[in-house]
């Protein structure tokens, strides 16, 4: 992941403080886990400038199978950690997929691209007033396809809301 800032005063010293937000634990650069305050030393990460402008400051972290998913708070500091040096926080999500194989990763690909209208097709159609209310989607592998001799990769239920004639959600879940 990349963390980057920008300081108006070029050849600062920045670092980043990434903290879990469920368990308040801090990311520790020489262990590359996340565990309980220890020291300001212990789990800072030097921003260096990044050289593409004065005062842009940044810092790769490589996230591991210790960034579970979660919210994560990036801190800013310029020099050292007081209310007066904080420059900067912002709030991130780190979803993480795991994937076990190249297989997966394929079936993942044409499921997206099915579900991108390329090979897709859509039945079941149930109306209610005027309004498409829920349908049946079956993602195929290639495209022309045959639906009464083809598999689908997958399969989704679509759930479309309204309050009164304005469409208020629609929802696919993979059955």
């Amino acid at each position: 992941m990349r963390f980057s800032c920008t300081y108006a005063i070029s050849s600062s010293t920045v670092y980043v403080f990434v903290q879990r937000v469920a368990d308040s634990l801090y990311y520790r650069p020489a262990t590359t886990d996340f565990e309980a305050w220890i020291a300001e030393a212990a789990h800072r990460s030097l921003l260096t400038e990044d050289g593409t402008f004065d005062g842009l400051y940044a810092v790769n972290i490589t996230a591991n199978a210790n960034w579970v998913d979660g919210t994560y708070r990036a801190l800013y500091y310029v020099d050292s950690i007081s209310d007066v040096n904080l420059i900067g926080e912002n709030t991130f999500f780190v979803r993480r997929q795991q994937v076990t194989d190249e297989g997966e990763v394929y079936d993942i690909v044409k499921r997206t691209v099915g579900l991108g209208k390329e090979n897709e097709f859509i039945d079941n159609v149930v109306y209610s007033g005027g309004n498409m209310t829920s349908c049946r989607i079956r993602v195929y592998a290639t495209y022309p396809f045959d639906t009464s001799v083809d598999t689908p990769l997958a399969t989704y239920l679509t759930t479309i809301t309204y309050s009164g004639t304005n469409l208020t959600s629609w929802k696919n879940e993979r059955q």
